[in-house]
């Protein structure tokens, strides 16, 4: 009796657990699969894509209510009178920091057409993200909310980067020192 007990146990575990272990190996389904889920990544590739691609009618669909409206196709590239850049997007994204309603996420996007121009400091472009409606939006950070490490007394030393603010446009956001190992300074677009 005991016999049959123990078969029938083993018998009924084997069949409610092989549905779990068919879906857990689904084929095809990999760690990039599991990014692509994720809607702060997302809606950041579908933001840099368009930056990089000049496409302001998505740019603006990936910006806060309050300034997608405002937006102009000049101020998704760096000013005339700077080094000439080219655009393009890899679709890496680097999520810089990120709490449960902002963050701060970055991608490679300008090439430098000058071999004397310093790419590493041309190149990556910041934004700042935030849930407007469930979505993931570029938005215009305030001095608490840029995070700003920039500090008078110095410390480790940090190479230059743009930053997209909805209600300015580009903005450069020069070297820098920190205090902290890892920069997460993005320019402040509002006062």
């Amino acid at each position: 009796m005991i016999r049959l007990t123990l078969g029938l146990t083993i018998l009924l575990l084997s069949l409610f657990t092989s549905p779990l272990r068919a879906q857990e190996a689904t084929p095809g389904q990999s760690a990039g699969a599991s990014a692509q889920s994720d809607p702060l990544q997302s809606a950041s590739q579908q933001l840099f894509k368009a930056f990089a691609d000049g496409n302001l009618a998505v740019v603006a669909q990936n910006t806060s209510m309050k300034y997608a409206r405002r937006l102009k196709q000049g101020e998704l590239r760096p000013t005339p009178t700077g080094p000439k850049l080219n655009a393009s997007f890899d679709g890496t994204v680097t999520v810089v920091r990120k709490s449960d309603n902002d963050a701060v996420v970055e991608a490679k996007i300008f090439t430098p057409e000058s071999p004397d121009n310093p790419a590493v400091e041309l190149s990556r472009v910041r934004i700042y993200m935030v849930r407007e409606g469930g979505d993931w939006k570029a938005g215009a950070a305030d001095k608490k909310q840029a995070a700003s490490d920039a500090d008078i007394n110095g410390g480790w030393y940090h190479s230059a980067f743009f930053t997209f603010c909805p209600n300015r446009g580009l903005m450069f956001v020069p070297n820098h020192f920190s205090r902290e190992l890892e920069c997460r300074a993005v320019a402040q677009c509002r006062f």
